[in-house]
């Protein structure tokens, strides 16, 4: 079975030929064949040609105008030719363990999509400060209450999808920032798609785009409109 890893990236020519080569030792581990696709958000530093000087043919780099992280990874959904979709960020905060203990989860039991939850791991977010363990947690909260969001972690940078299903998820998307990940995991809801949470813990907190407090608020903001024009 191909497995398409997609790796939403910004600003990351720097790091993304470690990024592939973490990758690569983790997919040499599993039985799959696979295809890395980085998707790229309308970076200025030269990710798309730091990606094409690898010469690599299992690595392809997607991207188009500086919409946000949603917006990167839907350019990459759609363009993923595998049969099961896989994405983390790009610092691989996640580890690379994870990636086959959650496309074994689809063998195991039939399920649409795969998401890690941070609160479900005693140690989720340990490498965190305390101002972002407190915003993460305000946040979740607010928007199992706010937003209809039932699952534990929305917001966690690992997930993985059947294609298909990533395919609907992802087409046409509302928001194209962070928020994105309240309107899939809503339209997946609506649409009776089974979910399974698996607990991740952050291994490596590299520098992060997100502002807690200011990205926060505007992601309640979002969540709040995605609601209301779903539900």
């Amino acid at each position: 079975m191909q497995v398409s890893i997609l790796i939403p990236a910004y600003k990351e020519a720097a790091h993304i030929s470690a990024t592939v080569a973490a990758l690569h030792r983790a997919m040499a581990r599993l039985s799959y064949t696979y295809e890395i696709v980085i998707c790229d958000d309308g970076s200025d530093d030269g990710t798309p040609q730091a990606v094409a000087a690898l010469h690599d043919p299992l690595v392809r780099c997607v991207t188009g105008p500086h919409l946000g992280k949603g917006g990167a990874l839907a350019r990459g959904v759609a363009a993923a030719e595998g049969a099961l979709i896989f994405y983390t960020d790009a610092d691989l905060a996640y580890g690379t363990e994870v990636i086959g203990e959650f496309l074994s989860a689809f063998e195991e039991k039939e399920t649409d999509l795969v998401i890690g939850s941070r609160p479900l791991h005693k140690e989720g977010y340990r490498m965190y400060p305390l101002l972002r363990r407190l915003t993460s947690r305000v946040y979740r909260a607010a928007l199992q209450l706010w937003g209809g969001i039932t699952v534990s972690d929305a917001q966690c940078g690992c997930k993985a999808y059947r294609a298909a299903v990533a395919k609907r998820l992802f087409a046409d998307l509302i928001e194209v920032g962070f928020a994105f990940e309240t309107e899939t995991l809503l339209r997946a809801r609506l649409a009776g798609n089974t979910v399974t949470e698996f607990p991740v813990r952050v291994i490596s907190n590299g520098p992060s785009h997100v502002r807690p407090l200011r990205d926060g608020l505007r992601m309640l903001h979002a969540a709040h409109r995605i609601k209301k024009t779903y539900m």
